[in-house]
């Protein structure tokens, strides 16, 4: 639907076995999808999205009662919360 109804580039794969290339994507949109990462894999699953994004790119993670938005900064992402 995303592919078809934007005209961007839609990867779709599974959290836990990423495979994207670094400094590519100006945004990552993962829309109540995180939560289905199990909590101990996390940490490497943000860093490797972290990765893939181009310098000042924006991932997108929202959830039922928060949001969360991370800025790719030249000293690493930033997260910052809202309810």
């Amino acid at each position: 639907m995303a592919r078809a109804h934007s005209g961007c580039e839609v990867w779709q794969q599974d959290f836990l076995q990423l495979e994207l290339p670094e400094n590519y994507f100006d945004g990552v949109f993962a829309n109540a999808a995180l939560f289905h990462v199990p909590r101990q894999e996390l940490p490497r699953v943000l860093l490797e999205l972290h990765a893939t994004l181009k310098p000042g790119g924006v991932l997108f993670s929202a959830r039922t009662r928060a949001a969360i938005i991370g800025r790719a900064g030249p000293t690493g992402a930033t997260v910052r919360s809202r309810s």
